[in-house]
């Protein structure tokens, strides 16, 4: 919650203070729906803060105008994990770091797929095989919560994602410059239809349902699987403390090596190109990459750390699954390639909802639709 994450730079400011008594932390903090545009206000006004939350990939804008200070080399950049890099580099030069990484994945109810003789699934075959043992035993296979349109593209993503830059790192670059369209990515459509043959699955009146609906009914054992954010633990964790329930990458591909798990960088701190003390920020960045930040910020705001062995132990299996993903270098990252912008990313993003609304729409001119969208977007 954003007042976790409040909490979190508090604390790791006044555990920085204590060992720094000649620094002192004036922290600003107000609604993440006005940051940004307080930020390039202070920005303009030459009252830029030393140090400003968010990621650099989130703030091109402002990297590439000169504001954000250029990191590169710096030591403490070595203690993060490789895949925490794409977010924080421009124009192969970086220009921030990581606290956290989340992720866009499926949680499912492990007591309910041992009562049923089911593992985890590692392919679509096996995932479709679930289903239809959860069907024939009057269990609904996936909690889906419509109503709130945007949990559609957020399922979308773990199911594509895995593929799309697992394979092509590039492809929203090359569809954006027109060098590529979505039909010239055969996995494309295979990861749409993956995702409607599951449509069917689902709890009753999914446009009827909303997202807090739809974890209550996971939480409570109602269905055996939920395709979410991971941030959304804390508020299944809140109706049922003691769920036996794993997190994994729900499997759209047929080989099992290209199910990959869509992990990203969440928060993370930038300084100011004119800082006047950047030995002070380096510093404050190098702690917060530190075993003791890395275990202040979990333990406060909640997060997974995106540290090498920073030493923070998880208790929830679901998180330990999240981690082992981690480890296992089985990640792809939804900034490890350009993405889409203005109206390609927001056109991107209807259409998704969209095809969610129609579970027996034609795949295929689906994406034809889509191509003459982005190219009337590029006229």
């Amino acid at each position: 919650s954003e007042e976790a994450k409040r909490l979190g730079i508090e604390n790791l400011a006044a555990a920085f203070a204590e060992a720094n008594p000649e620094v002192e932390f004036d922290i600003q903090a107000m609604d993440f729906g006005q940051y940004a545009t307080t930020l390039k206000t202070k920005i303009a006004a030459d009252d830029a803060p030393d140090i400003m939350f968010g990621r650099p990939k989130a703030y091109t804008d402002l990297v590439l105008a000169g504001h954000i200070m250029n990191i590169t080399g710096q030591p403490y950049l070595a203690n993060m994990q490789e895949a925490a890099l794409p977010a924080l580099t421009i124009e192969e030069d970086v220009y921030g770091i990581l606290l956290d990484v989340t992720a866009m994945g499926t949680f499912y109810n492990k007591d309910i797929f041992e009562a049923n003789g089911l593992e985890k699934p590692t392919t679509n075959a096996e995932l479709m095989n679930v289903l239809e043992v959860l069907e024939a035993a009057g269990i609904d296979g996936f909690s889906r919560g419509y109503k709130d349109s945007w949990t559609a593209q957020v399922e979308y993503g773990a199911f594509m994602h895995g593929e799309m830059y697992g394979l092509y790192p590039m492809w929203m670059q090359d569809i954006s410059d027109g060098t590529k369209k979505f039909a010239d990515y055969p996995e494309y459509k295979s990861t749409l239809k993956a995702w409607a043959d599951t449509f069917g699955y689902s709890n009753e009146d999914v446009f009827g349902t909303d997202y807090s609906k739809s974890i209550e009914l996971f939480a409570t054992s109602q269905t055996a699987m939920f395709s979410q954010g991971v941030w959304a633990l804390g508020e299944i964790r809140k109706i049922s403390p003691d769920l036996n329930i794993g997190f994994m990458a729900p499997p759209a591909a047929a080989d099992a090596k290209n199910v990959k798990l869509s992990a990203f960088g969440d928060d993370g701190f930038m300084m100011s190109a004119t800082s006047k003390h950047p030995e002070y920020v380096n510093a404050f960045f190098e702690f917060c990459l530190s075993p003791e930040g890395a275990k202040i910020w979990s333990d406060t705001a909640g997060q997974v750390s995106f540290m090498k062995d920073s030493g923070v132990e998880y208790s929830d299996p679901a998180l330990k699954d999240f981690v082992a993903y981690i480890d296992a270098g089985m990640t792809v990252g939804q900034e490890d390639g350009p993405t889409f912008k203005g109206q390609m990313d927001a056109a991107f993003r209807e259409y998704q909802e969209l095809f969610a609304a129609d579970a027996y729409l034609d795949i295929d001119k689906f994406i034809l639709d889509l191509d003459a969208e982005f190219d009337a977007i590029r006229e």
